[in-house]
């Protein structure tokens, strides 16, 4: 207890003490024959070491408190990204900086785009050309600095920027690491300028020889009301004209091209749009992107429970399909199928189990059959029924990508919605997985496994509808609906095509791009902007150690460059290049076996203006908001200095309390020893016992 404490208690407790040590001593001299002086100082020892003695009891404490300066450092972050070229936003930026700098006595100035580009101590560095990057990331930038030695402790941070940056989803993590509040400045007019945006372009990767391919292209229009024009090229060459009438009910508006090849290969597509007088800029016009047709024919095993009319309807979208020759296997019995015993898999590239197997299937047929898909690696589809048996499923979970939770069908009609994914190439096939019309699903009966992606939701329950997982060794994906064949029966919508779609985006989720070819090479994505690395794998389908090495050839249009490819997985390869120019490149990679070359795969690749930058234009304070009331900060348009230093008054100081314990003072404990001993030296004096 600390009985020093300020307040009326404090005091009365105080005098409290000291009277009854008063009480004590004059009682116990009360009786001697001394003089009234003799007793007096005698009692008045006694009352004092009494005193000590109650308070070193009760252990009390004295507070001590005070105030400290910090010695902490102003961040200041610069958005130096592509999108600050757009009309004078780096003549904004300079004088934001400048403004800035003069509210702190100690600050630190950094800038960032596509994560940290270092300190800016130059006091010329705001009179030249900023350095620009692909992308906009305050999160890495963040990152960055945080994990960095400082000898400084960081009392507040300001964001300079136009605000078109990545999500705050990412941010804020990352904001709150520091502790201290996120104050920001925008740079530009949050008005729309004039602008035509080609917002993205949808298409499948990867096309069948002979097969019709939809590309889609999503155009935004602001501030016009023309004819656009939008124009499809095939390696350079014009190949179709669409054009889009823009008006102002609306600034969305997209046109759809069908594009084929007759010979294999990767073919350049380029989309361009019209540029009109006026607009912010033009480095959203145009993209460019690849399609690689491939010339395999696939054998499929579809097992399935029982016939009915979803079997009906998956056979017949199997059957438009040129690129897939599918051998169908009917329960019969739970014992035997329609068309006899179950064949080898070594025959076939992919297994479908539609609604397989029904509850209490014969264990001998489906632990062959999960064997044979174990030893081969055989890539799996599931597709969900009315009648599957899931506690039979469990012994196919290895192979599948979720794992059971229930076991019993508890049905309810749901409609799928895709996760907003940033997908490298916007698959076309992908994007219709929205359109799919309701289906029957089980209530909380699967579960993603770790590392399953989970392509589709239903939107009445929020459960996986559509997944695909990749464990290393067996690709698999799964559609949990059922119900689908009345797809095709409701005349008022098109949805004929629709399962036939789905199909093939589990086809291409699943089966390699050419079977015939083990040795492939993939880039993350078709077009880079100059100075992004470009991580290029090479998957060898080997993993023997006859491998000598993989060898990586870039050419480009004014320089090749030859590197070994470093192992980075049981039969993966990396090799990281970044291109100086803009040009269309071309990587061929080769595999040595016992130093001889055994196989060899070619992709393209385009570097170019990072388009991505200038397909938002609008600044905007929405995601600066966000992390700036998640950490405590402001917008600081209106603040001055003296405001600015109000706001962080509390933060450049800190208050303190100490304490010292009275059992712990030498102090009090000499002082009484040195009462008790000098009452003792006086009573011998005066002859007292």
């Amino acid at each position: 207890m600390n009985i020093f404490q300020s307040g009326l208690y404090g005091y009365l407790l105080f005098a409290l003490l000291l009277g009854i040590s008063a009480v004590v001593s004059i009682l116990y001299y009360r009786k001697s024959e001394l003089s009234k002086f003799k007793k007096a100082m005698l009692g008045l020892l006694r009352a004092a070491s009494l005193f000590l003695i109650i308070v070193l009891l009760l252990n009390p404490f004295i507070n001590f408190t005070g105030v400290s300066e910090k010695s902490g450092a102003d961040i200041i972050l610069i958005d130096n990204s592509r999108s600050l070229t757009i009309e004078n936003r780096s003549g904004e930026l300079r004088q934001a900086a400048d403004r800035v700098r003069k509210y702190s006595s100690n600050y630190k100035i950094f800038a960032f785009a596509s994560g940290l580009l270092g300190e800016i101590k130059d006091e010329n560095y705001f009179s030249g050309s900023p350095v620009r990057t692909y992308s906009s990331s305050l999160a890495e930038a963040l990152e960055e600095i945080n994990s960095m030695p400082k000898d400084y402790s960081v009392n507040s941070l300001t964001v300079i920027s136009d605000g078109i940056l990545e999500k705050s989803g990412s941010l804020i993590p990352a904001a709150k690491k520091f502790g201290a509040p996120f104050y920001y400045l925008l740079i530009g007019d949050t008005a729309q300028k004039n602008d035509l945006v080609l917002n993205k372009v949808f298409f499948n990767r990867n096309a069948f020889v002979g097969g019709i391919s939809t590309v889609k292209v999503l155009v935004s229009s602001y501030g016009y009301t023309d004819n656009i024009r939008v124009r499809l090229f095939e390696e350079n060459i014009l190949k179709e004209t669409k054009e889009v009438l823009a008006n102002n009910s609306s600034t969305e508006y997209s046109a759809e091209f069908r594009v084929s090849s007759s010979a294999t290969g990767e073919k350049k597509y380029s989309v361009r749009i019209d540029t009109l007088g006026g607009e912010i800029t033009t480095f959203n016009n145009s993209r460019d992107f690849f399609i690689k047709y491939i010339d395999n024919k696939f054998n499929v095993l579809a097992v399935a429970g029982s016939p009915g009319a979803d079997l009906s309807a998956l056979k017949q979208a199997l059957s438009k399909t040129e690129n897939f020759k599918t051998d169908f296997f009917v329960q019969k019995s739970l014992d035997s199928f329609y068309e006899g015993v179950l064949p080898p898999l070594n025959a076939y590239d992919a297994v479908i189990l539609s609604g397989f197997p029904l509850a209490g299937t014969d264990n001998k047929i489906t632990t062959q059959l999960s064997t044979e898909i174990e030893k081969k690696g055989i890539p799996v589809i599931f597709l969900n029924a009315s009648n599957t048996g899931y506690e039979d499923l469990k012994q196919f979970e290895k192979f599948l990508p979720f794992s059971m939770v229930g076991s019993k069908d508890l049905p309810y009609l749901s409609t799928v919605r895709v996760p907003n994914y940033d997908f490298p190439e916007q698959p076309e096939s992908v994007r219709k997985i929205n359109l799919l019309p309701a289906a029957f699903y089980s209530k909380s009966t699967f579960n993603p496994k770790p590392g399953a992606e989970t392509l589709g939701f239903t939107t009445a329950g929020n459960e996986p509808a559509i997944l695909f997982h990749n464990d290393g060794k067996t690709k698999s994906a799964a559609y949990l609906g059922y119900g689908f064949y009345k797809w095709s029966l409701n005349a008022g919508l098109n949805t004929g095509n629709m399962l036939q779609n789905l199909v093939s985006v589990l086809f291409n989720l699943v089966l390699n791009e050419n079977k015939f070819n083990k040795f492939t090479l993939r880039a993350d994505k078709d077009y880079y902007a100059v100075s992004e690395p470009v991580e290029i794998k090479a998957f060898t389908g080997n993993t023997d150690a006859s491998i000598s090495s993989v060898r990586l050839k870039i050419t480009g249009k004014n320089s090749s460059d030859v590197m070994d490819m470093q192992k980075i997985d049981e039969g993966v390869y990396s090799s990281v290049f970044n291109p100086s120019y803009e040009s269309d490149f071309t990587a061929e990679g080769v595999l040595f076996v016992n130093n001889q070359a055994a196989a060899n795969d070619a992709i393209r690749f385009i570097s170019g203006i990072p388009v991505d930058e200038y397909i938002v234009t609008k600044p905007s304070d929405d995601v600066l908001k966000t992390l700036s009331a998640s950490t405590g900060g402001v917008d600081l348009k209106k603040f001055d200095k003296d405001k600015f230093e109000s706001l962080n008054k509390d933060r450049m100081t800190n208050s303190y309390t100490d304490k010292i314990l009275f059992r712990d003072s030498v102090i009090l404990l000499l002082s009484i020893i040195l009462l008790l001993s000098l009452e003792w030296f006086l009573r011998k004096r005066f002859n007292l016992p």
